[in-house]
């Protein structure tokens, strides 16, 4: 896995590359709680590079979703595998999921 930090606004944009899994969720955390230790509480999670996910990394994601507080993470550009991930676990229904960064930002920016 790879992690592709960009700040837009009050918003960051976390680029996933690759497989997400057991072993990569340390980095993933670490990343996480730095941007949050910062005053970060918005990200826009972008799967478009991300071939999979497994438990440990959705278990990050709920885990930082409880930690920020009248903050969000959302997801933009799932592949298949991911958004199946993401149905089959109903987390389609925790975290907004959206076809585009434009539409992502727009949303996202006016919390």
């Amino acid at each position: 896995m790879q992690i592709e930090k960009v700040d837009k606004g009050n918003t960051v944009i976390l680029r996933l590359t690759g497989r997400v899994g057991f072993e990569d969720v340390s980095t993933l955390q670490t990343t996480l709680h730095r941007l949050i230790a910062k005053g970060k509480t918005r990200f826009l999670i972008d799967c478009q590079d991300m071939d999979s996910l497994d438990s440990s990394a959705l278990a990050t994601f709920l885990s930082t979703y409880k930690r920020i507080k009248n903050g969000e993470i959302a997801f933009v550009h799932l592949s298949p595998h991911v958004d199946r991930v993401f149905r089959e676990t109903h987390l389609d229904q925790v975290f907004p999921i959206y076809t585009s960064t434009e539409d992502a930002m727009a949303t996202l920016g006016s919390v």
